[in-house]
């Protein structure tokens, strides 16, 4: 009767372990898929450009080479883009920041 007794414990005891490791496993998943969604979303809303000086103007274009607007300053450029893209944010290489004058 001891042993049964110490066997029903037992199995108890491993039981709840298990579940214990198993709600820490999904708490875990939930947070990575959580995470990976608020990421999606905010690849969804940055637009990545490129900025060229031409003259005494600066030409913005996206990750396609597809001309978005000009202007003669960096806050001329940013009203415009906002202007056009509401919520969405812009992303530019450092280097590219940089080149134009933008970036110190």
């Amino acid at each position: 009767m001891d042993y049964f007794l110490v066997a029903v414990i037992a199995f108890f005891c491993g039981w709840v372990a298990r579940q214990v490791v198993a709600i820490i496993h999904l708490r875990e998943l939930i947070n990575n898929l959580e995470q990976e969604q608020a990421e999606e979303q905010e690849q969804e809303r940055m637009i990545s450009i490129s900025i060229e000086k031409h003259n005494n103007e600066f030409l913005v274009y996206d990750n396609n080479s597809k001309f978005l607007v000009q202007g003669s300053n960096r806050e001329e450029i940013e009203t415009k883009l906002s202007n056009m893209f509401p919520g969405k944010r812009f992303a530019c290489q450092k280097d590219n920041l940089k080149e134009v004058g933008f970036f110190r």
